[in-house]
């Protein structure tokens, strides 16, 4: 039965098939959701590490757990702008603020809360789904011609899947940092390396992820010089995808240095940050929890293992290069610059195209096995969907103090 059922949308519309899967899982996301909000407390005031701009009653409903965790300083953002002041304590050291957080998201909605009219949390609510169903539509046609219908779908299905793809329609930066990605991947892939760095100008105001996707240029850059070096007519240096390179590499200062102007206050932006107490010790711990296998450490060990065994193998080939590069090194990337926290899994879901870890099945091999494709991706969506239920459970409502709870 779920064979003749894959077949019958073989003759459906490219675009209609990651829309219908993002619509299921948004779908069954919404009712976790919706379920998780009636065991959540008031949050009136703020306390370490969650900052309360609005406060939010006790059994909120949906869309009052939109708006929770970092939301809150979106809608501020949204609402407000950022202050041209930092706000300090007695001792001058700056104290937690908008800074912290990039600007794309909440303009945009900002935006949008002054055409329609709507509250920030409906106004968030419709620009994350919008986002989201693009960033699905845009995945699945990267993929498509390599992995074919059902390959492009498990992957589609499997990042609506993940543990922590709720957060496509909450009011954080997930679709529209995914969305992006994909644009990019898809633009380097086609060699538009002006519309890559476009891209990225915007990415850099999303994501602090500029780092790993300019080493996923210079990679693509570097391979297409390797391989024309025997052609005399395309051997010379590749000034092009040099300048292109070197500019997505400095997308990474853009936020820090408006930040640096807007406030008067050269690090603004790292003051900023270390004001949250999973920064207190700087960048870069990761590796110190993983050589004394803390319960963290282990995570970040798991994710290195991960990222080695499907990344490397050869079915990762059907990403093709330039996903395939990215699917490696940006988990590397959070490794090596971001602190231990729980939020490292609601990073890994830009790593996308791990999280469907069986690429090949279902286009090179199990095609005499009608039933086994689809019963891998079932199992997969099925582990998948039980995770998110206890993530949001747990982690992204607030059912007591929330600094003494995990945060997403």
């Amino acid at each position: 039965m779920p064979v003749t059922r894959i077949r019958r949308l073989s003759g459906w519309p490219d675009v209609l098939i990651p829309l219908a899967i993002w619509l299921v899982f948004t779908a069954i996301g919404s009712v976790i959701l919706a379920v998780a909000s009636s065991h959540q407390v008031a949050l009136e005031r703020s306390v370490p590490g969650y900052g309360v701009t609005e406060p939010i009653p006790a059994s909120p409903g949906y869309f009052g757990v939109l708006t929770n965790w970092d939301a809150n300083w979106y809608r501020s953002i949204a609402a407000n702008g950022y202050p041209t002041a930092l706000p300090l304590d007695a001792n001058g050291v700056v104290q937690q603020n908008e800074w912290a957080f990039y600007p794309a998201y909440p303009m945009i909605v900002r935006a949008v809360l002054s055409l329609t009219g709507l509250d920030f949390a409906h106004g968030a609510w419709a620009v994350s789904l919008v986002f989201g169903a693009a960033a699905m539509v845009a995945l699945f046609r990267l993929v498509r011609p390599r992995m074919g219908r059902f390959g492009a779908g498990a992957m589609v299905s499997c990042v609506m899947a993940y543990v922590t793809a709720p957060v496509l329609q909450v009011a954080y930066t997930e679709g529209l940092a995914l969305l992006l990605v994909v644009v990019f991947i898809g633009a380097v892939s086609r060699r538009r390396l002006a519309a890559a760095v476009a891209v990225a100008v915007v990415l850099s105001l999303s994501r602090p992820i500029a780092l790993p996707l300019g080493l996923v240029m210079a990679t693509m850059v570097l391979r297409d010089w390797i391989s024309s070096r025997h052609e005399p007519s395309r051997s010379r240096i590749p000034t092009g995808g040099l300048v292109a390179t070197a500019l997505v590499f400095a997308t990474v200062g853009l936020w820090p240095l408006v930040a640096w102007v807007a406030t008067g206050r050269r690090g603004a932006f790292f003051e900023t940050q270390a004001a949250w107490p999973v920064n207190h010790n700087g960048l870069g711990g990761w590796l110190n929890d993983m050589v004394h296998l803390t319960p963290l450490g282990l995570v970040g060990i798991a994710i290195v293992l991960f990222v080695g065994l499907v990344g490397l193998r050869p079915g990762a080939r059907l990403w093709g290069p330039e996903l395939r590069v990215w699917a490696v090194l940006y988990p590397l990337y959070l490794i090596l610059a971001s602190r231990p926290s729980p939020s490292i899994l609601r990073y890994l879901m830009l790593a996308i195209a791990p999280l469907w870890p069986f690429p090949a099945v279902g286009v090179s091999y199990l095609r005499n096995v009608r039933w086994a494709a689809p019963a891998i991706l079932a199992v997969v969506m099925l582990m998948g969907l039980a995770s998110q239920y206890v993530w949001v459970t747990t982690v992204f409502t607030v059912a007591h103090d929330p600094s003494q709870q995990p945060f997403p």
